[in-house]
C-alpha cells in the first residue's frame, strides 16, 4: 500500500548499509566465492551475482531476477545449508534493525507499508533527549547503563555524572578517559527498541541467498508479516513483472493510483453516515487486477470494513463543512479580524489532509480517496 521512500542518496544509503558488514565482508566474500564455484559448474547462475557486495544492495528488479533464477536451479540441500549459514539473518538482525532505526539514514517508518492501517515504530530514550550531547548531560543513572552498550561500572558511571557539568560538546565527553575507545558518543544508540517486523518481500526460506539483502526489506505490522503474508511472495513467485509491480521497495510499485477507497450504500438512507453505519461498506477498486492479489493477500476490504466509521465521519465532515460552508466561515472570520483563517486553512483544521500526509498517520490512503 505504501511505497518505501529512500530518502538519503542510494549511494550513501548503500555505503551505510555495507558497512553493518565491514570486518567480515572479505571473509564472506571468499566463502561465496566457494559455494559460487560448486554450483555454476551444474547449475545455471547466470543471473545471480558472484559479488556478494552486489547481492547486498541490488535494486529490487535485480534481486527478483536472483530470486527467479535461484529458485529454478533447484540447488540441493547440502549447498544451500552453506547458502543460508553464510547469508544468516538471524545472526545480523540486531544491526539491521539498528540501520533501519538510525535517523542518519532516514527512514520514515510510522506506518505499515503493507496495510497502511496500523503504526509502527522505533522508540528508546530518542524521544526523551534533543540529541547525544543533551542525553550525556542529563541522563539518569540507570539510562545511562542501559544506552551505553559498554557494559559500564558504577564507578565508570559516576565519572560521567561528576564531569558532565564541565562538558561544553559532545568531545568533551569523548575525550573523558573512563574507557577504552576514540569516540564514545558513536557506540550509544538512543533507539534500542523496535514495535515492526521487517519482511523480506521475497522469502528468505525460498532463497536464502537474498536473506540480508537491504532492498528486499518491507517495514510492516506483525499482522500482515505474521499472520497474513508469512512466506508468500506478493503475485506469483514465477511471474517476473508482477513481482516487480507489486512489492512496496520496487520504483515500478503504485498502489496508490491502481486502487481506490469508496464507500458504498447497501440501501438508501437519508439519516446521516454515522447513524446507520450498518447500511454502508468500504470498497476497494483495483484499476489494474493485479493489485488485487495485495488486496486480497492482506485482507485489506475486510479490515477496512471493521474500521469503516472512520470514512463515515469523513463524509459526515464532508456534508457538513461542505466548500460553500467553509467559504461562509472563513469570511466571518475574517470580517472580525481573523485574517489566517483562510478557506485552506479551516478545510485542514477540519479534515486534517495534509497533516495526514505529511505526518504518516494510518488510513492516510482511505482518507484522501474519501475527500476526492
Amino acid at each position: 500500500m505504501i511505497k518505501m521512500e529512500y530518502y538519503l542518496s542510494k549511494k550513501d544509503l548503500n555505503k551505510r548499509y555495507k558497512n553493518i558488514f565491514n570486518k567480515e565482508l572479505t571473509g564472506m566474500q571468499q566463502t561465496w566465492n566457494k559455494i559460487y564455484r560448486k554450483i555454476e559448474k551444474t547449475y545455471d547462475v547466470k543471473d545471480i551475482s558472484n559479488d556478494i557486495s552486489e547481492i547486498l544492495i541490488a535494486d529490487y528488479p535485480k534481486l527478483v531476477d536472483m530470486f527467479l533464477c535461484y529458485s529454478n536451479a533447484k540447488i540441493p540441500e547440502g549447498i544451500e545449508k552453506e547458502i543460508k549459514d553464510l547469508f544468516n539473518y538471524k545472526k545480523y538482525q540486531p544491526k539491521i534493525s539498528e540501520f533501519f532505526m538510525d535517523p542518519i539514514n532516514n527512514f520514515q517508518i510510522h506506518v505499515c507499508h503493507y496495510c497502511g492501517m496500523s503504526y509502527i515504530n522505533a522508540y528508546g530514550i530518542k524521544n526523551n533527549y534533543e540529541d547525544i550531547y543533551h542525553f550525556i548531560k542529563h541522563a539518569s543513572d540507570d539510562e545511562l547503563k542501559k544506552f551505553i552498550p559498554e557494559n559500564l561500572s558504577d564507578k565508570t558511571i559516576k565519572k560521567i555524572t561528576d564531569n558532565r557539568e564541565s562538558f561544553n560538546c559532545i568531545d568533551d565527553f569523548d575525550n573523558l578517559s573512563c574507557w577504552h575507545s576514540k569516540k564514545k558518543s558513536e557506540s550509544i544508540k538512543l533507539l534500542s527498541d523496535n514495535h515492526f517486523d521487517l519482511d523480506h518481500e521475497l522469502d528468505k526460506g525460498s532463497c536464502p541467498l537474498l536473506a540480508l539483502s537491504l532492498y528486499n526489506f518491507v517495514p510492516c505490522c506483525p499482522i500482515c508479516n505474521e499472520k497474513l503474508k508469512r512466506t508468500s511472495t506478493i503475485g506469483s513467485n514465477t511471474q517476473r513483472a508482477e513481482l516487480i509491480k507489486l512489492s512496496p521497495t520496487s520504483d515500478e510499485y503504485d498502489f496508490d493510483s491502481n486502487v481506490t477507497f469508496c464507500v458504498e450504500s447497501r440501501t438508501a438512507s437519508t439519516l446521516g453516515f454515522l447513524k446507520t453505519p450498518e447500511q454502508y461498506r468500504i470498497v476497494m477498486t483495483c484499476h489494474d487486477s493485479l493489485f488485487e492479489k495485495s488486496v486480497n493477500l492482506f485482507r485489506l476490504e475486510q479490515r477496512y470494513n471493521y474500521h469503516k466509521i472512520f470514512a463515515l465521519r469523513l463524509l459526515d465532515l464532508k456534508e457538513r463543512y461542505s466548500k460553500g460552508n467553509i467559504k461562509m466561515i472563513s469570511n466571518l472570520l475574517q470580517e472580525n479580524g481573523f485574517e489566517r483563517y483562510t478557506e485552506q486553512q479551516i478545510y485542514e483544521d477540519i479534515f486534517g489532509e495534509e497533516y495526514s500526509a505529511v505526518g504518516q498517520r494510518c488510513f492516510n490512503k482511505l482518507k484522501k480517496d474519501i475527500l476526492k
